[in-house]
């Protein structure tokens, strides 16, 4: 909906067109996609890709009995071909290496009554943000220094990435737990935290038009894009409260429908 409106406007059109979300390549107007590809794309390639993921979690839960056997009877064999997956870039419809892999390690860690609240013995806080860190500024620079087409880039940047990830869901869970009891004793966090879910349906692909906007107002800043990084996700949750604000207010019930009753 979001998008349709931006392309009534010459103006805002440009940004949705710079933006280039349409996963299948074709970012005409609506209209010239017809309603046969507007649906297409709302059930396979949304631009809201946030959207998408609900639905992949929807089929790993219909897929739950078979990944819990394999998890009670070949735990590490399982985890360690959903790893593979994942870092083989495998993807099917909805099914992604990477979302089976931690689906099922969310299955391992609850039927093996893990508690996630108690840091491992062997784990180091520091490392993880250490590593979390440095994967991430060298994948960084990387990305601008290899050549984009090279197979050895892809490969490269993917590992960093996973890497990335691994350490920082780590270093975050386990590092973080001064600042989040901070903000769970602040009335305004726990207010905005009402807001979450509906932020997080809203924020794409408002996102992507956003930073394009930003680059065009502040192209002669010499630091636009570093201004544009900070900018776009504040000014994204802002709008997105303001909205969801408003609908709570005036449409409740829609509110309710749209957030499953988050919030209230």
């Amino acid at each position: 909906l979001l998008t349709f409106l931006l392309q009534r406007s010459a103006y805002t059109y440009q940004f949705v067109q710079a933006a280039q979300l349409d996963q299948l390549g074709d970012n005409r107007v609506y209209e010239q996609v017809g309603i046969g590809g507007v649906i297409f794309r709302w059930l396979l390639a949304p631009i809201s890709f946030q959207l998408w993921f609900i639905i992949a979690l929807f089929i790993y839960n219909m897929l739950y009995p078979g990944i819990k056997w394999m998890i009670v009877r070949y735990p590490w064999i399982w985890i360690g071909f959903t790893a593979f997956l994942w870092l083989s870039y495998f993807n099917f419809m909805y099914v992604g290496g990477q979302g089976l892999f931690f689906f099922s390690v969310g299955v391992y860690i609850q039927k093996a009554n893990f508690n996630i609240e108690r840091k491992p013995r062997w784990m180091s806080t520091y490392i993880c943000f250490l590593v979390y860190v440095s994967s991430s500024v060298i994948k960084t620079f990387m990305a601008f220094e290899l050549d984009p087409e090279a197979m050895s880039t892809f490969i490269s940047l993917h590992v960093l990435h996973s890497i990335t990830i691994l350490s920082g869901i780590l270093a975050i869970w386990y590092g973080a737990d001064v600042v989040v009891k901070w903000c769970l004793q602040q009335p305004w966090f726990l207010w905005l935290s009402g807001f979450s879910f509906f932020i997080y349906g809203f924020h794409a692909p408002m996102i992507s038009f956003m930073s394009r906007w930003l680059f065009s107002i502040l192209d002669g800043f010499q630091y636009y894009r570093l201004a544009t990084y900070f900018l776009t996700p504040l000014l994204v949750v802002l709008i997105c409260i303001g909205v969801g604000l408003g609908l709570r207010k005036i449409l409740p019930s829609f509110y309710r429908l749209l957030t499953g009753g988050r919030g209230f």
